[in-house]
C-alpha cells in the first residue's frame, strides 16, 4: 500500500547492459513540523503491548494498510524498535545486549579478542566473550553451550590467548545492573563526584536496564491522525510522491 503509488525509474546492476523498471522507494515524503504540532489534527494514544502499526491503524481508521500513515506522523523508520518493545521482547533484548558470565581464570596469556568464540579443552563447552578487559583475574563471557570445567583450559583460537579455570562454579555478573549514568533532578546527567555531593533529594543512580526501560517507553505515546483529516493528507502525499 505505501508504495503503490511511487514512481516507477530505470535502475541497472550491471552498467547499463540491462536495465529493470523498479519503484523509486528512495523519495521520502515528510508532514510539516507546523502540521506535526498542531493539536487540532492529532490525538494521542498510548500503545498496548502487542500492537504494531497494522493494528493501532485499524483500530482508528479501519485500515490496517494505512500503517504507513501512522508512521508518517510519528518518524517511525524501523517498527521493530521505533515502537516499544513487549515485556517478552524487552527482556530477551535486554538480556542479549547486557547479560554475561564470570569465571575466574587464571594463566591468561594476552588478551582474548571481543565476541570471539573461546572453547574448553575438556569440556568442549564453548562460549562468547563480552567483554575485552580483565580484573582480578576473571575472564567474562556469554555461555553458548555446555558447561566448563575446572582446571580445563579454555582458548581463543583467533586470539591465541589461552586461560585457565580456577572453578568450574561460574560468578554470574549481571551487566544489566551496573549503573550507566548519574542524575539530579530533571533527569539532568551529572558526574559519580557531583551526584555524591549533591543533596538533591530528587537525584538517582540509572542502571542500564532502568535507562532502556524508560527508553522503551518513551516511545509508547504516539500520535494519531485524526479520522476526518485522512482523506486529505493521503491525497496530498500522493499529490507529492508523485512530483
Amino acid at each position: 500500500m505505501y508504495f503503490i503509488n511511487f514512481p516507477k525509474t530505470y535502475y541497472s546492476l550491471d552498467d547499463r547492459a540491462s536495465v529493470n523498471i523498479v519503484t523509486d522507494i528512495l523519495r521520502r515524503i515528510v508532514i510539516d513540523e507546523k502540521v506535526l504540532n498542531n493539536t487540532v489534527f492529532f490525538d494521542e494514544y498510548d500503545v498496548k503491548e502487542g500492537e504494531d502499526l497494522e493494528i493501532i491503524s485499524d483500530r482508528f481508521y479501519k485500515d490496517p494498510s494505512l500503517y504507513w500513515l501512522v508512521a508518517l506522523c510519528n518518524d517511525i523508520f524501523d517498527p521493530r524498535f521505533d515502537l516499544p518493545l513487549g515485556y517478552n521482547e524487552f527482556e530477551k533484548y535486554i538480556k542479549g545486549k547486557y547479560s554475561s558470565n564470570l569465571y575466574l581464570t587464571t594463566s591468561v596469556a594476552n588478551s582474548f579478542y571481543l565476541n570471539e568464540v573461546i572453547t574448553g579443552s575438556e569440556s568442549g563447552a564453548t562460549a562468547k566473550v563480552s567483554a575485552n578487559t580483565y580484573a582480578a583475574a576473571t575472564l567474562q563471557y556469554i555461555k553458548l553451550e555446555g558447561a566448563f570445567e575446572a582446571s580445563e583450559t579454555i582458548t581463543g583460537y583467533l586470539s591465541n590467548s589461552i586461560a585457565t579455570v580456577t572453578s568450574s562454579n561460574p560468578h554470574y555478573y549481571d551487566t544489566r545492573y551496573n549503573v550507566k549514568q548519574y542524575e539530579l533532578g530533571n533527569n539532568i546527567v551529572v558526574t559519580q563526584t557531583t551526584y555524591n555531593a549533591s543533596s538533591d533529594t530528587k537525584k538517582r543512580e540509572v542502571t542500564n536496564y532502568l535507562y532502556e526501560q524508560e527508553l522503551n517507553e518513551s516511545k509508547r505515546r504516539i500520535k494519531i491522525l485524526k479520522p476526518q483529516y485522512v482523506s486529505l493528507i493521503v491525497e496530498e502525499f500522493n499529490r507529492l510522491v508523485n512530483r
